[in-house]
């Protein structure tokens, strides 16, 4: 039986490329396209603006 464990931070990127790379095929439609319907494309960026703003101020 298959195991479902919570997505590690150290896997959130990879998952969001799974993600990304099976819309693309099951809509066949850009990338572009597909962060358009995306509700949290802005607050996403807003984060890592942010932790990269820290990351430099340390």
């Amino acid at each position: 039986m298959i195991e479902i464990q919570p997505i590690g931070s150290h896997q959130i990127e990879r998952v969001k490329s799974i993600i990304l790379e099976v819309c693309q095929e099951i809509f066949e439609v850009s990338e572009i396209v597909i962060q358009q319907y995306d509700d949290m494309s802005d607050i996403v960026q807003e984060v890592r603006s942010q932790k990269s703003e820290v990351r430099s101020s340390n």
